[in-house]
This record gives structure tokens, C-alpha cells and sequence, in this order.
């Protein structure tokens, strides 16, 4: 990126603007700023353009704009919601590591783990572009977030016992004396 400034006076700009004008027709400009300030008891605009250097650049910067995937559209709800927690994750590793955050993993292959959803690093590494070693350093904190719950672990089987009878036993009938 370039910048280019220009001080165009307000009562005669003919030929400070002519040039400016000039200027701007013949690069890509990405923002132009201006004020009205006072110099020396004269109202002038400063003027401030920021543009691509080279026609090539621009191209370059035009077509990785429009190659851009947007995931918000491509993935369901909750695989969106599980792709930016992967790029959360993904962004501070790169900061510890001191890295670059496609190093680590590209979007397109932390939308397939959203998608996917692996549940161990064999099935990690079956995803494109993620061998072993990626697997080995990354896979443990990836598979955390990623992993389908586990099914509730069954409970320990007793034997039923019958159900003793909730009616209290009859009382012992009383003998009757005997004559002797």
C-alpha cells in the first residue's frame, strides 16, 4: 500500500486539483481522507489517499476476495458454531507457537473437523492436508472440542430381589389352656 497526500486550495484549486484528480484515475485507491484547514489565513483541503502500488497487487487482492469461502453459509447451524470454536483454538495456538494460523490448520480443513467430527486421531488424520504429525500436536486439544459425547456408561446390574409381602404376618393364635 501507498500513501499520497495533496494540499488543494479552496478559492483557486484548477491545477493542485487537475493533478490529484489525475492521480486518483490512475491507481486503485482503498480510502481518501480530507480536511478543511486554515494555512497561513488560507482555507486549503489536505488530502490523503491510500492506494495499491501495482496493478498486479490490486488483481491479486481482487481475486482472493472474491476466492473467499464464506462458512456461515456453506455449514449447518451447529457445524458453524463448532468451526468457530476450532478457530478460536486454532488462533491462540498460533500465538503461542508464535506461528501463522494456516500452519496450524486452513479453514477448510477445520470445517471438515466441524463436519465430521472425529473421535480419535486416526480418524483425524483421514482429513485432507492432516498427517500425523499435526495429529500428534494438535489432535488431543482438537478431538476435546470436537468429539461426540460419549454414551452414558451403563449401570452395574444387581439381581432383583423379590419384593417381600408388604402385609404383616397374622398373630400366633393363642393355644387354650389344657384340663389336666
Amino acid at each position: 500500500m501507498g500513501l499520497k497526500f495533496f494540499v488543494v486550495p479552496a478559492m483557486h484549486p484548477d491545477e493542485a486539483e487537475a493533478e490529484m484528480n489525475a492521480f486518483l484515475r490512475g491507481h486503485r485507491v482503498v480510502s481518501l481522507k480530507r480536511e478543511l484547514v486554515m494555512n497561513e489565513g488560507c482555507a486549503v483541503w489536505c488530502v490523503s489517499a491510500e492506494y495499491v502500488e501495482s496493478p498486479a497487487q490490486a488483481k491479486r487482492e481482487d481475486d482472493q476476495r472474491r476466492n473467499r469461502v464464506d462458512w456461515r453459509e456453506l455449514l449447518p447451524p451447529e457445524d458453524f458454531v463448532r468451526y468457530n470454536k476450532l478457530r478460536d483454538l486454532r488462533k491462540k495456538i498460533a500465538e503461542a507457537e508464535g506461528i501463522p494460523v494456516y500452519a496450524i490448520f486452513t479453514n477448510e480443513q477445520l470445517a471438515g473437523i466441524a463436519q465430521k467430527r472425529p473421535a480419535n486421531l486416526p480418524a483425524l488424520q483421514e482429513l485432507d492436508g492432516v498427517g500425523e504429525g499435526k495429529a500428534q500436536r494438535y489432535g488431543d486439544r482438537i478431538l476435546a472440542l470436537v468429539a461426540p459425547p460419549a454414551p452414558p456408561a451403563a449401570a452395574p446390574s444387581t439381581p432383583v430381589q423379590p419384593a417381600e409381602s408388604a402385609a404383616p404376618a397374622a398373630p400366633a393364635k393363642p393355644t387354650p389352656p389344657t384340663k389336666a
